[in-house]
């Protein structure tokens, strides 16, 4: 999980997202750098699935139209491709064999 904008300023530059000079106020920000508001909102405090997420959720972000913020849902972007953690009975479903699966299921949890 990223919890800081600071964070997802090089991941934004790579993918051609630019940044406002003070990150930590991104959502005053949001009408001048759409692409990076929207980048943090749907980035910061979300699970990783892995450490270099990140990086390619900021390539999705930078293939939408600043048009295309006014129409899209969460979980539009997601089915484009944005990717977040998935909750822990989703991955026991996916893993059934996983070891993870058979100490959850030790003590209860599924």
């Amino acid at each position: 999980m990223i919890a800081f904008p600071e964070l997802l300023i090089e991941p934004a530059n790579r993918a051609g997202i630019p940044t406002p000079d003070d990150v930590t106020r991104y959502e005053e920000y949001a009408e001048l750098y759409p692409h990076f508001f929207v980048f943090c909102q749907m980035q910061l405090g979300s699970p990783m699935p892995y450490p270099s997420v990140h990086f390619d959720n900021a390539k999705i972000i930078a293939m939408f139209t600043e048009e295309d913020f006014f129409t899209l849902t969460d979980q539009d972007i997601i089915n484009h491709g944005f990717q977040i953690g998935y909750p822990i009975y989703e991955v026991q479903h996916q893993h059934d064999n996983h070891w993870v699966t058979k100490i959850l299921k030790l003590i209860g949890v599924v």
